[in-house]
């Protein structure tokens, strides 16, 4: 809401289950509505069948569903931020090259055979147990600051980061 006030814009967060169709809106609250990609395509999910299933959907179409992807994610102590660029990689080889997703920069995360983490869902009261209290947080800090650069600026210095609050 912030983002829209300060520049005049009119993004919508559209806090859904991802489905590889994109957003439905409602134009200028005509009535008129489309089917639109998403800008920003921010994920927060626990488990490693997710993410794998969100990134065969977005690099399997021939017109992504999202230009860019931010990915979160956090275990008990660490997390990542990863911002990714999904858009423009079906181009020819000679353009510049896209940021790597999170999938190309941990693809180990992505490996079929891998565990899944027994620790509960960061969404319930349980993992408080598992987790340190400011870790979501955090995360969550990180991820606006990056979205905010990019907003403000058009351009961010970072590209992600790795939070450790050991």
């Amino acid at each position: 809401h912030r983002a829209n006030m300060q520049f005049g814009l009119d993004w919508r967060a559209i806090p859904e289950t991802y489905t590889g169709q994109g957003a439905t809106c409602n134009i200028n609250g005509a009535g008129i509505f489309t089917t639109m990609p998403y800008h920003f395509l921010i994920t927060c999910i626990d488990s490693a069948a997710g993410r794998r299933r969100i990134h065969r959907e977005l690099l399997g179409s021939a017109q992504p569903m999202a230009h860019y992807w931010i990915d979160t994610g956090n275990e008990n102590y660490t997390g990542q931020v990863i911002l990714g660029q999904i858009s423009g990689r079906h181009k020819s080889l000679s353009g510049p090259r896209p940021l790597p997703t999170v999938a190309e920069m941990f693809p180990d995360h992505f490996d079929e055979f891998a565990e899944e983490s027994a620790a509960p869902s960061c969404s319930l009261a349980e993992a408080l147990d598992h987790q340190d209290l400011y870790i979501n947080d955090e995360v969550a800090r990180k991820a606006a600051g990056l979205l905010w650069s990019l907003v403000k600026d058009g351009r961010t210095k970072n590209v992600g980061w790795i939070v450790n609050l050991v």
